[in-house]
Formats: C-alpha cells, structure tokens, sequence
C-alpha cells in the first residue's frame, strides 16, 4: 500500500456519505484536531483555539 492510498480511501469514503471535505465541520477539520488532541499538542489552555 503506497502512503497516499489510506488518504485516498477515506477522501473517497466521505464523498460517497456526502460528508464536506474542507470548511467548518469538514473532514480535514476534524482530522487536524483529533491528531492534535492524540499527539498531546492542544494544551488545556489552548483547547479553545483548536476547537
């Protein structure tokens, strides 16, 4: 599996629910903030920011 195929995947996934790539609420949104959350980098004090 090349490294671009899991993004790909879940890109064609969220089309197919019909779910907003970009923008307020979009998939990438999302993605950045759960990866943030799981690498420890939004501190408490910052977690309104990165909402």
């Amino acid at each position: 599996m090349s490294d671009d195929q899991p993004v790909a995947m879940l890109v064609e996934r969220a089309r197919s629910e019909g779910l907003q790539l970009t923008g307020q609420g979009g998939l990438l949104q999302q993605l950045t903030k759960s990866r943030l959350w799981r690498r420890n980098l939004a501190s408490p004090r910052l977690s309104s920011t990165v909402r």
